[in-house]
């Protein structure tokens, strides 16, 4: 089995077209860059009777852009660093 790593996965640039419910970064423990972005692109499932471990990724801005490498990037994350927050992604209305 590959080693897992962790892949931060964020847009290049602001989509304006990007509304609400939309993810708007990622944080993502997968063995490649494609399979980060592959984990990042899935639906989100929200419903009571779906464990929170298979909550996945996209949300209505779709799949695309978590696959496109020139609408996100995609870099693995080392276990070395200072203590704090990875990722907060805040979208406030």
């Amino acid at each position: 089995m590959a080693r897992l790593a962790l892949w931060l996965i964020k847009p290049v640039a602001h989509h304006p077209d990007w509304g609400w419910d939309t993810a708007r970064g990622f944080v993502v423990r997968a063995s490649s860059e494609e399979e980060a972005r592959m984990i990042a692109s899935l639906p989100t499932r929200c419903t009571d009777d779906v464990p929170p471990e298979l909550i996945e990724g996209s949300g209505d801005e779709g799949p695309y852009p978590w696959l496109d490498k020139s609408q996100t990037t995609c870099v693995r994350l080392h276990d070395r660093g200072p203590r704090g927050v990875i990722l907060r992604d805040f979208l406030n209305g």
